[in-house]
């Protein structure tokens, strides 16, 4: 999400409707987090479905800047454990280790 501040958009919402950084959302979700999860394909597919609609929410504003504040510590429990997962599964070493 700071890349969709970086680009100008104030909200998850903008983020997840903006053409760029909407397609780069839906790609991480689908391609780098539902592959480490061990679910079945369809509720991994709705989980994901489920996620873009509540980003989408246009009752929920919120904001890119206050996730930015709070990145580290969000970091570590809802994207590490998923980055490692990745990493496992796709045995990639030492290029993933570059994330870290």
């Amino acid at each position: 999400m700071p890349v969709a501040y970086l680009h100008g958009l104030r909200t998850v919402r903008e983020a997840v409707e903006d053409e760029q950084t909407g397609t780069f959302i839906r790609e991480a979700i689908f391609q780098e987090i539902i592959p480490t999860l061990d679910l079945p394909a369809e509720e991994l597919e709705q989980f994901a479905n489920d996620v873009i609609e509540r980003f989408q929410n246009p009752f929920i504003h919120h904001e890119l800047i206050s996730i930015a504040l709070n990145s580290i510590s969000k970091y570590k429990v809802r994207v590490l454990p998923s980055v490692l997962e990745y990493k496992k599964r796709k045995k990639l070493y030492q290029s993933a280790c570059l994330l870290l």
